[in-house]
């Protein structure tokens, strides 16, 4: 069934992953396991809101699992196998690699939930994840405590700097490099004033915010936050308002920093983005402007 299903869908790296560890089992070998926690976001109901992030999160263990397993498996069986031809086999010490697959669903208790219940299976050597500062911020005392090591792909905020664990790394930048590139970026092009929206509540949203507004107004700049409108968070937030506002306030640059995608946040974001169209530049963290996708010519895209 696995197979069938990778035919129907070879973009699918949940069913990859799968196939690598039966392979696995079926052959005997020998395997370290490893486990990745994606957020999937899901309606009350239960159904997926959206996967996006936890798909792309997922296509790279898938290739890089593969690429382990690759080196396993006899020249009779790889006439089968998913990336012949293309990936090349990366051995380690003769064994393969076997990846389990969590879910924090952006929600913080079903992170601490997750987080309790890995660092009980004593097969797992190191986990990849969470993707969102606000999960790591719930659990990177959980996986320190019991030695696993932790390794964050999306993590930046500043909080998780101030208190280093010896177990806990990522791969990000923190948030005072992101927002100096996007200070920079105002500045280049003779803004000096900026109205900030952002999620007061989120680890990730907060410290960018700050690191952004300490960096700008250190450079000469000014920041201001409009009243009613800076949490974009708010379930009720009126993009199009919100431009009104900036605009009467004769400010010409907007600052956007929502949070992971734990609340309406990049929505709201995103609606700030179409709503200004191409008369305001806005500057945000990549997440937020590459779902918009930069589709105003006036919109920075800071990496």
């Amino acid at each position: 069934m696995l197979k069938q299903s990778w035919r129907e869908d070879r973009r699918d790296p949940e069913t990859l992953i799968y196939i690598n560890n039966a392979l696995l089992e079926a052959s005997g070998a020998e395997y370290y396991t490893i486990a990745i926690v994606v957020p999937i976001r899901r309606n009350q109901d239960g159904s997926i809101a959206n996967a996006n992030l936890a798909e792309e999160l997922l296509r790279g263990i898938a290739q890089a699992q593969t690429e382990v397993n690759l080196s396993l498996i006899s020249n009779e069986s790889k006439r089968d196998f998913p990336g012949q031809g293309f990936l090349q086999p990366k051995a380690i010490n003769g064994k393969g690699l076997k990846v389990i697959i969590a879910d924090d669903g952006n929600i913080k208790s079903y992170a601490v939930q997750r987080a309790n219940y890995l660092v009980e299976r004593p097969d797992i050597l190191a986990l990849i994840g969470h993707y969102t500062s606000d999960m790591t911020v719930e659990t990177v005392d959980i996986y320190n405590r019991h030695k696993l090591v932790a390794l964050s792909p999306g993590s930046t905020t500043e909080e998780l700097t101030r208190k280093p664990r010896k177990f806990f790394f990522r791969t990000a930048p923190t948030t005072s490099v992101e927002a100096e590139g996007l200070v920079n970026q105002l500045l280049s092009v003779g803004r000096k004033k900026v109205a900030v929206f952002y999620n007061p509540d989120s680890p990730f949203s907060y410290s960018l915010w700050e690191q952004f507004t300490e960096q700008f107004e250190a450079k000469g700049g000014k920041t201001y936050r409009l009243r009613n409108y800076e949490n974009l968070s708010k379930n009720d937030f009126n993009a199009e308002a919100a431009i009104e506002e900036v605009e009467k306030a004769g400010i010409k640059a907007i600052a956007l920093f929502p949070d992971g995608q734990v609340t309406k946040s990049v929505e709201n974001a995103i609606e700030m983005i179409k709503a200004n169209g191409d008369r305001n530049w806005i500057v945000g963290p990549w997440d937020a402007v590459r779902a918009e996708n930069a589709r105003s010519s006036k919109t920075a895209k800071i990496c």
